[in-house]
């Protein structure tokens, strides 16, 4: 759905929605770091130095309750199409989207930077056009990536 997408300048920055097989819009020329992660607000706590420590160190110590942004694993998505539109995927785009088993690149895609698809221990095989850069560590556990040229590229 439309509305599940965050785009901005033609950047997708945020995917909110629960489909299994998500269809990135046309004219997305980008995908965000960490567009496709979750994240949650998680409780934390974690012990404080008493106020009198100096004088006295034998006192018990306080705990301190606080809220964090934690990445946790998106069990949602399956398979990703990416348009053609689409040039280049940012680091960490794809992170902890731990369900991922495919994705389809466009035929136009360039570059995919740095830990773009970080665990997405799924994730066996991808086709990429011969002419993309992929920077190191870009698929994690991929056994698998087949260059085509992209005359030959059939996403």
């Amino acid at each position: 759905m439309a509305n599940d997408f965050e785009i901005r300048n033609g950047v997708l920055i945020k995917y909110n929605g629960k489909e299994s097989h998500v269809i990135v819009p046309d004219g997305v020329v980008a995908i965000g770091n960490k567009a496709f992660t979750v994240t949650e607000r998680v409780k934390r706590y974690r012990e404080a130095l008493p106020p009198m420590l100096a004088e006295w160190s034998n006192r018990e110590y306080e705990t301190i309750e606080y809220w964090e942004d934690e990445t946790v694993s998106n069990h949602h998505i399956k398979k990703v199409t990416l348009p053609d539109s689409v040039l280049e995927i940012k680091s960490c785009a794809f992170y902890k989207c731990s369900a991922l088993e495919s994705i389809e690149l466009g035929k136009n895609i360039c570059r995919i930077d740095w830990a773009a698809f970080q665990g997405c221990h799924n994730l066996r095989k991808v086709t990429v056009p011969d002419k993309a850069v992929i920077d190191s560590y870009a698929f994690e556990k991929i056994t698998e990536i087949i260059r085509v040229p992209k005359e030959e590229y059939n996403a």
